[in-house]
């Protein structure tokens, strides 16, 4: 498991320079968007031991509520009950805010117990803009991703994770065009096992203290 480890910090380098680097920048004007604060609701999957491919394809709750709320805000109120599975403390599932969640570092999802497969997360949050604009969403996680705009699917990326294919971060590059007012942002993230986490950019809004170059991400080899 050396190399998920090593595999991460790339990705907190990738993810933190892209965040500095405006050289070039995808907006003509970005003083006027705020990002809202993350919320999370998972962990999800369809079984015990779950398909990769299915858990990633299921519409769970909260990505039935948030396609349905479209441009107005969910209800973070609503909570769902999920099959008690052996080791789990709660059946319960319900958005929940992580305010000390940073962009352009990675970020720990929340995860069910042992085996902790194929398990389904969803993220949201609001972003402001005093103006329509595009701006640009750069993403890592593992194994696979999917982004909505205002319940429109506007990317997706990751392992189709057939024929053994060993479990890698998956970066999304995407561009998100932002109404003036909020425009709401739904991310699915399902992962093959263990725990694991997230990066998330836009990289000229995004702070950080890490200007080193960023770095290709491979998977190591067999």
């Amino acid at each position: 498991m050396r190399w998920i480890v090593s595999v991460w910090a790339m990705v907190v380098i990738a993810v933190s320079a892209a965040a500095v680097s405006a050289a070039e920048p995808v907006n003509a004007d970005v003083s006027g968007v705020r990002l809202g604060s993350w919320y999370c609701a998972g962990p999800f999957k369809d079984a015990l031991f779950g398909l990769h491919l299915k858990s990633f394809e299921t519409v769970f709750p909260p990505e039935k509520q948030a396609i349905a709320a479209g441009g107005r805000l969910v209800d973070f109120s609503a909570s769902w009950e999920v099959e008690k599975l052996p080791g789990m403390t709660s059946t319960q599932r319900r958005w929940v805010k992580f305010g000390d969640w940073s962009d352009g570092y990675v970020n720990q999802l929340p995860v069910g117990p042992p085996p902790m497969r194929n398990e389904t997360c969803y993220l949201y949050r609001t972003i402001t803009a005093k103006a329509a604009m595009s701006v640009e969403m750069r993403m890592l996680a593992v194994d696979n991703i999917k982004a909505w705009l205002n319940g429109k699917e506007v990317a997706g990326a990751g392992n189709p994770g057939r024929g053994g294919a060993s479990r890698f971060p998956a970066g999304l590059n995407a561009t998100l065009e932002l109404q003036a007012g909020d425009t709401r942002l739904l991310l699915k993230i399902t992962s093959m096992h263990g725990r694991h986490g997230f990066a998330f950019s836009i990289p000229s809004l995004t702070p950080s203290s890490d200007t080193r170059p960023g770095q290709m991400l491979t998977p190591p080899k067999p």
